[in-house]
């Protein structure tokens, strides 16, 4: 095995575990709630797979790039993240009391998680 191969496949078996643990986390939490509100009990479940297979999808992409190119592009990353944090305050969604969300149409973006990124990258 070539020298940090195994760190990898380490790397991406815990990933794929903690996706795992978080579904079934998801489905036992709301597997009543959704069974009474719209009678699928893996409503939720659903939901929250296609996101982590999207999710995955983009790990994968992103592990393919050059870290020097995310590098060149982390001063835009920053500038764009921190524009959409102070966007929040002006047309964000209020929900009790805090502005956290900002909607484009039926998507609704968290600009926080943008800017935990940047700040990684």
């Amino acid at each position: 095995m070539k020298t940090g191969q195994l760190e990898s496949r380490l790397l991406i078996l815990v990933t794929l575990g903690l996706v795992a643990f978080g579904l079934v986390m998801v489905y036992s939490a709301t597997s009543a709630s959704a069974a009474l509100a719209n009678g699928d009990p893996s409503y939720f479940l659903k939901r929250q797979a296609i996101y982590a297979v999207l999710g995955l999808v983009l790990m994968v992409l992103v592990s393919r790039l050059d870290f020097r190119v995310m590098r060149r592009l982390a001063p835009l990353l920053l500038v764009g993240s921190l524009a959409l944090l102070l966007a929040v305050l002006a047309i964000g969604q209020s929900v009790n009391g805090a502005r956290r969300w900002i909607s484009f149409g039926p998507a609704v973006f968290q600009p926080s998680e943008l800017a935990k990124l940047a700040l990684a990258v």
